[in-house]
């Protein structure tokens, strides 16, 4: 049986830190998906992180924002780290 993308990430090991990054202008993944698959994440609110930025386009948050991307990044590594 094929598994959808959201049931695939329900998998994940809860223990496992995730940063979930999204575009407001996305036809590929608009909010709205990013978000309902952001749901399905098993870990606790304080291992998983969802930024979406509203005025960029699929896979340009890091161009438009480079210096909120690094800290969300350093997020995701101080905690895998742990």
């Amino acid at each position: 049986a094929t598994m959808c993308p959201a049931d695939v990430l329900a998998t994940l090991p809860p223990d496992l830190p995730t940063l979930v990054v999204g575009a407001g202008i996305d036809e590929r993944a608009p909010p709205a998906t990013v978000e309902r698959l952001f749901a399905r994440l098993p870990m606790p609110a304080d291992r998983k992180r969802l930024w979406l930025v509203a005025e960029s386009s699929h896979g340009q948050v890091f161009l438009d924002q480079p210096a909120a991307y690094a800290e969300h990044l350093r997020w995701l590594l101080e905690r895998l780290r742990r």
